[in-house]
């Protein structure tokens, strides 16, 4: 055996953040309870709920509900189906790899059919039907992975399908589980960011992040939707399918999981809350139902003859329309806040980080990386629009000339932000906070000493640097390391250079 040393290891910290608490998930909701009243408002009619393919061949309940609870998952309740135990996904801090279920857990071939691979596993399907009120169903929903870790994402494509079609077509499925604008099925292979040197990112603004502390998954998208127009009055059959992709083989191991918000299998969307400088705006409530009646209400009084399908309005208030069906006895309702104004505000926009790396207290900020966190924090952007940033909110409101025009040294403080859109004079007002970091405290670890014990002595061999961050951080779990390192060939002298890349915690 040949002793491998000369090897430099470089330790990169970056400034992170707390844990947050995790989201609860009951796995022993029967699944009829489950889908009939945690996932559709009242006004779907579902039926037929079953599952043939799930985690019971292995002792696992692989679906439940969910709740938020405490913590900072985008969802607030709804339905976990899994490729494991359901209930591993949350409830309490889990560091090891979730890698429930064996190769007896088979699968659904429709997901393979509709993900365009073989070798699937640990399926969790789901069906029922469900008869439409109106000419629209949609849902939102994450897909949370252990498979988004290392270079994993180049190559899984664990994934999810949602598939309709009216019950008694015999024709195909259609999957409404799409990537936004594509025809691509959702899959972590279809959804991450840059794995150094291994695969380029793909779709990865619809990545939300790794190691965000609320589920115990590695990593998850950001909420999607997916709908799909339907012909109202007539009966439809879905199955919701989650699975495990191993590659050229089945493989159990590393689950994944999809959370879909409750009551957002729905027939009825108004759309998000309107503010605008607009002297008016147009609601619309059409589902297409020849059985439909409509009824308009302005903060809950009714508005005297408005029966349409849309509502045009130049008042400000909680916009809601009623729909009845004839026959049917619930009633499809949404409302929507309408805000008519010449001056907005925007939606919160995040904190901007960064870390004191000389102990002053103070931050580099490059106020022009925030255009696209404002400009995502405003919900109706004008087509044409500047924005511009302050010190002081009176100079924002009073001297627009007086913005900062440059990076700024700055310490903790609350930066205001002033966009107003040149066509119209519209003027549109948020703010944030600079918020600086301290820098690590950290440990000079030691040397790691390996053999080439492998079968080809060629002075290589696997080392797991991870064996060093608790040492480098002492054992603070709010850090983490990034490796970099140069290893010398004992024979050849050639340089060989690899790496470890994570990313810093949210």
């Amino acid at each position: 055996m040949r002793l491998i040393n000369h090897v430099l290891i470089i330790f990169i910290f970056s400034c992170n953040y707390a844990f947050s608490q995790q989201v609860s998930i009951d796995n022993s909701i029967p699944l009829q309870d489950l889908i009939e009243n945690n996932l559709a408002d009242g006004c779907v009619e579902i039926s037929n709920v079953s599952s043939t393919i799930n985690g019971n061949v292995n002792s696992l309940s692989s679906f439940g509900a969910f709740q938020r609870g405490g913590s900072n998952f985008p969802l607030s309740n709804g339905i976990v189906i899994s490729t494991g135990n359901a209930a591993s996904g949350g409830n309490n801090v889990n560091d090891n790899d979730l890698s429930e279920g064996s190769i007896s857990w088979g699968t659904d071939p429709d997901i393979e059919t509709f993900l365009g691979v073989n070798n699937t596993v640990n399926a969790t399907s789901i069906e029922f039907d469900f008869i439409a009120l109106s000419d629209l169903v949609q849902f939102n929903y994450i897909l949370a992975s252990e498979e988004y870790f290392a270079n994993y994402p180049c190559n899984s494509s664990d994934g999810f399908v949602f598939l309709i079609k009216e019950s008694t077509s015999l024709g195909p499925y259609t999957n409404i589980a799409l990537i936004p604008g594509t025809s691509s099925p959702v899959t972590v292979n279809n959804i991450h960011d840059e794995i150094l040197g291994q695969c380029d990112p793909i779709n990865d603004q619809y990545f939300d992040g790794l190691y965000l502390g609320d589920t115990n998954y590695n990593g998850r998208t950001q909420v999607l939707t997916a709908g799909t127009n339907v012909t109202p009055n007539v009966q439809y059959h879905v199955k919701l399918i989650v699975a495990d992709h191993g590659g050229n083989t089945p493989d159990p191991q590393v689950d994944t999981a999809i959370f879909i918000e409750a009551s957002t299998f729905t027939e009825l969307e108004l759309g998000e809350d309107i503010s605008t400088c607009s002297g008016n705006v147009t609601l619309n409530g059409e589902i297409q139902n020849p059985l439909a009646t409509y009824v308009w209400l302005r903060d809950d009084v009714i508005i005297p003859n408005e029966t349409n399908p849309t509502l045009n309005t130049s008042i400000s208030g909680l916009h809601k329309v009623q729909i009845s069906i004839n026959g049917v006895t619930c009633t499809l309702e949404d409302a929507v806040n309408v805000t008519i104004d010449t001056e907005l505000t925007t939606n919160p926009i995040p904190a901007f980080q960064a870390c004191d790396s000389d102990g002053d207290n103070e931050g580099l900020f490059d106020l022009s990386n925030k255009d696209n966190d404002v400009i995502n924090a405003i919900q109706n952007l004008p087509l044409n629009y500047t924005i511009r940033y302050y010190l002081l909110s009176t100079d924002a409101r009073n001297n627009p000339s007086n913005n900062i025009t440059g990076p700024i040294t700055s310490p903790a403080r609350t930066i205001y932000v002033r966009v107003e859109d040149v066509n119209t004079g519209c003027l549109i007002y948020g703010d944030f906070e600079l918020v600086v970091n301290s820098f690590p405290s950290v440990s000079q670890p030691s040397d790691i000493d390996e053999c080439d014990n492998d079968d080809i002595p060629d002075n290589r061999t696997v080392i797991d640097l991870t064996q060093k961050d608790s040492e480098i951080t002492a054992g603070q779990n709010n850090l983490y390391v990034t490796y970099h390192y140069s290893q010398i060939d004992a024979d050849s002298g050639n340089n060989v250079f690899s790496y470890r890349r994570l990313r810093e915690l949210k």
